[in-house]
This record gives C-alpha cells, structure tokens and sequence, in this order.
C-alpha cells in the first residue's frame, strides 16, 4: 500500500519499503533481505513446449532448495522502443544484408527486460505482499525488532542466493544487481519511465479508486485471483504457420501488449503440512457451520481436492511446497 487510510500525501522515502541497499542487497523495514539478478533472455522461439515443461521443473526443482518462507518474485517490464542495428560498416555486407540492416533500423519494437528477485523474510513471514515489490513500507510498527541477527542472516542470504544462481544457471543465466541499478529499477517501475536508465520521477503518485496515476499517465493493477488445477506452460504466439510455435504461458500478457507495462509473479516456499493443516482445519469449520446443501458439496468436493493434494505432497521426499500469489 502506497497510501495509509488517514493521509493522502506521504513523502515517498517513508512509503517505499526499502531502508539500505546494502551492496547486491537490500534491506526492508520489516526485516526482510532481497537480492535481485538480471537475467539474460534467450529467444523463446526456439522451444519446445517439452523443453518449456524440462525448464519448469528445473527451476522449481532448485526453488525447493531455498529456505522455508523464502520468495521468487520475477518481474518483466515492457515497454516501445526503436530497433537500432549493431554499428557495423555497411559496405563489408553482401546485397542483401545491407538490404536488411537498412529496413529494420528505426522500425519500432517492444523492449522487453526481465528480473529475479530472491527474498528472505526475518520474523515477519506470514502476510500477503502489500506491493509489487511484497513489502511493509516504513511507516508501520514492529513489536519485535525485525534486524535481529542481521549480519548472519545477510551472510547465509548471500550463500542461499549464490547457490540458486549457480543451479539455474545452465537455462537462465543471472547477473547480480548492485543496489544502486536496483533502486533505479523501483524508480523506473514507480515512474512508468522505463526509457530513463535512473529512473527519475518528474510527478507524483495520486490514487484513485479505479486506477493511480503517475506523471501524466493512469496505471492499473490487475491480480490473478486463481488459476486451473492442470497447469498450462505454453501457448501458440499466432506468429507463422500452424497457429504459431510455442511461447510461455503469458505471453498475451507480455508481447501482445503494446503499451509501456509490469508483469510480477511470486512463488513463495512453504511448510507443507503447516499449510495442510491450517486449510483443512478452516475447511472442517466452514463445513461445520453451513446449513445449505448446494454450499456443503462445494466444500467437501474442495476437501476431496486437498486430500489428493495431499497425497501428492506426502510422496515427495522434499517437505516444501510452492504457493503462488
């Protein structure tokens, strides 16, 4: 939340949640670290939607890793741009490229860049993130000093995150951050001026019920409240023959919108029978206490759900589950 309840203007430093960027790292104010990478894209047209799926398990193979409560947020910003060519001497080019260098310089394009964040939360672990960027902002209260410990945990934070890179790294390769290029990156998120590299805001941020706008431009924030029990990976891209070749799931979300735009997903990691067992408790009250029948189905075909999750969980050998928000 950018805004309290009581006030409607706040300086922005006691709004954002972050209080040090600590070298590659950054701290918030309830105590949790992050450390972000920049990744280093492959064209996507080249996949298969096997080799998406190969990916998927990587990856959530070496999330699993990462201790309880930690969270993978991943965030693509897109935005128009102009493609410029290499600089090279055009006259070393046979006919032909010289022809190609000279029709796709200056044609538009949509830039796409794209992040990792890992984050570590202290005492304060179990709350729904707030913001894009899943932190309290400075202005709430602690009732427990939420730097306790601090330089072990940014020491065992550092070697969680090293660990993670180096897993992934064959597929996606990661280039650490430093604090300064990832406070330019919240300020360029803030700002929906995604072509200034520092990111500088030239307006303010005023709420509305339906959208905040920023400088001259209205921002929305539309959430994904659920998703299908059989997970999808890949989609046709409707370029070429055939429909298209395979693209990641959101892709209508990424190219196909032409305009400046954030996409963010958080994967957190948590206790598998902690989270069974606090859901299948509020399930029991909630079957408890309904007295319509067309209710109490929905809830015991639910449970019935929950009980093969359950199963499916109690077969691995890893006792973490992913939960995505």
């Amino acid at each position: 939340m950018l805004f309290s309840k009581k006030d409607k203007k706040e300086d922005l430093h006691r709004v954002l949640p972050f209080v040090d960027f600590h070298d590659d790292m950054t701290i918030s104010a309830d105590g949790t670290i992050s450390i972000q990478f920049k990744t280093t894209l492959a064209f996507q047209e080249q996949y298969t939607e096997q080799q998406y799926i190969d990916w998927t398990h990587i990856l959530a193979s070496s999330m699993k890793e990462l201790p309880c409560n930690s969270l993978v947020q991943q965030v693509d910003i897109y935005y128009p741009d102009q493609w410029h060519n290499p600089s090279i001497d055009s006259n070393k080019l046979d006919f032909l490229k010289q022809k190609q260098v000279r029709h796709t310089e200056g044609r538009p394009i949509l830039h796409h860049e794209s992040y990792i964040i890992l984050s570590f939360p202290g005492l304060y672990k179990n709350y729904t993130p707030l913001s894009t960027f899943y932190s309290r902002d400075e202005t709430k209260s602690f009732s427990k000093n939420p730097f306790a410990h601090l330089e072990k945990r940014l020491t065992i934070a550092k070697k969680d995150a090293a660990q993670f890179r180096q897993s992934v790294s064959t597929h996606l390769p990661l280039t650490p951050l430093t604090a300064g290029e990832f406070s330019h990156l919240i300020h360029r998120c803030l700002s929906l001026n995604f072509e200034d590299p520092e990111g500088n805001l030239y307006g303010g941020l005023v709420k509305n019920k339906e959208y905040v706008q920023v400088a001259n431009r209205k921002a929305q924030v539309i959430s994904l409240i659920e998703s299908s029990i059989e997970p999808s990976y890949t989609v046709l891209d409707k370029f070429g023959h055939n429909g298209g070749v395979c693209a990641p799931l959101t892709d209508g979300l990424g190219r196909s919108l032409n305009f400046p735009h954030i996409i963010s997903r958080v994967i957190r990691m948590i206790d598998s029978e902690a989270f069974l067992k606090k859901h299948f408790n509020s399930f029991a009250w909630s079957e408890a206490t309904k007295l319509d029948e067309r209710k109490l189905q929905n809830i015991r075909h639910i449970r019935g759900e929950m009980a093969e999750f359950e199963q499916t969980l109690c077969g691995e050998t890893n006792q973490l589950s992913i939960y995505l928000f």
